[in-house]
């Protein structure tokens, strides 16, 4: 059986290193999570937060690939090229 996740990795400031990960947080659907990412980012609990979407299968313990559907505010720029 597959399931799909959507999930929000918010990026916080980090002293002396720039931009790093903060707690993320699960939604149920992936306008919940845009949604999720915005309200991180306009709240000011971080500089940017990318809302993505991932489909595993339990069966297997397979991940695909994550498909990102938003980048909102300030990201690495790793995870910008990454989408």
């Amino acid at each position: 059986m597959t399931t799909t996740s959507y999930i929000v990795q918010p990026f916080v400031k980090v002293p002396k290193k720039g931009l790093g990960p903060g707690a993320q947080r699960s939604f149920r659907d992936a306008e919940g999570a845009k949604r999720g990412a915005e309200q991180i980012v306009q709240s000011g609990r971080a500089l940017g937060a990318v809302a993505f979407s991932i489909v595993a299968d339990e069966a297997t313990d397979f991940c695909e690939e994550p498909v990102t559907l938003a980048i909102i505010g300030e990201v690495p720029a790793s995870v910008a090229d990454a989408a």
